[in-house]
């Protein structure tokens, strides 16, 4: 068992991604970072990447970094398949759609 596994149970790693990545695509959407950016490690030319992992509460007790590492990886596996990309489009389309909504003071709203 690892440290990881006694303090908290058998952690999945998906939901942790999942709030690292749109931590990354707001700081796209900012302007913070190039959307071309397409590893964990090009992060750094831009950004202290480590504390995506930090703000999304990645746990990890003292000494032990195999879990936030293994966020580390599977973050920059996604950037690489360019899953940021996917999140960027969607989130464009859906601000398209609030666009198309009917103002309050249009009166045929």
């Amino acid at each position: 068992m690892t440290p990881i596994d006694a303090m908290v149970g058998p952690v999945d790693l998906a939901p942790y991604v999942h709030d690292v990545l749109n931590m990354i695509v707001d700081d796209m959407q900012s302007g913070q970072l190039p959307a071309r950016v397409d590893t964990f490690t090009a992060l750094h030319g831009h950004v202290d990447a480590n504390m995506y992992a930090l703000m999304a509460d990645v746990p990890f007790p003292a000494g032990e970094f195999g879990f936030l590492n293994a966020v580390d990886e599977a973050v920059g596996r996604a950037l690489t398949r360019g899953e940021h990309y996917r999140i960027l489009a969607m989130s464009a389309s859906i601000d398209g759609l609030s666009s198309c909504r009917p103002s309050e003071a249009d009166p045929t709203g």
